[in-house]
């Protein structure tokens, strides 16, 4: 036993040939498990509506099944006060229940933007648009789930009819990344 080189105090080694081959192969399987999940992977391309609504989002961890949520305007005009029932409305409408003790908070603010390099062949650059972004916390940690923004132009709307195309698109989203 002491010379055969494939046994060690009493332990069968495996020859460096075969370590190689293992290795190899390892490395074949890794590699095609990169591929395969690289192709599975949800495409993270911007949803461009045909309404002109451009929906951008990233999810951080999923959203807890039956959690509750607190819908929190952080700036309170009229308009985003108006807003918080649309998006009120369209969570109760996901089955999603609303209380004011709710371990979830999604948190929401609006705000012009100007359009510099529009992409779009149907609006001029310098076109002014009107931004949601939203964020989706835990009460507790403040550590963010998921966040999100929808844009849309202000040509031939107000922010009063905007809005609701806005958050109706953005809360389709929740949970979800979509985006660049």
């Amino acid at each position: 036993m002491r010379g055969d080189p494939g046994v060690v105090s009493g332990v069968t080694t495996i020859p460096a040939s075969c370590r190689a081959r293992a290795v190899a192969r390892r490395a074949l399987l890794v590699g095609v498990a990169i591929v395969a999940f690289a192709i599975m992977a949800p495409t993270a391309a911007r949803a461009d509506g045909l309404d002109g609504v451009t929906v951008t989002a990233r999810s951080f961890e999923p959203v807890p099944a039956g959690a509750s949520i607190f819908v929190k305007v952080l700036d309170n005009s009229t308009a985003n006060l108006q807003l918080r029932s649309v998006i009120k409305r369209e969570l109760v409408a996901q089955k999603r229940t609303l209380t004011d003790e709710a371990p979830l908070v999604l948190r929401f603010t609006t705000d012009h933007l100007e359009d510099t390099q529009s992409a779009r062949s149907d609006e001029t650059p310098g076109a002014a648009k009107y931004r949601l972004h939203m964020s989706l916390e835990w009460h507790e940690t403040g550590e963010v789930l998921w966040r999100g923004d929808a844009v849309g132009s202000l040509t031939g709307a107000d922010e009063r009819t905007l809005g609701p195309r806005l958050a109706e698109a953005l809360i389709g989203q929740l949970g979800r990344t979509v985006g660049p």
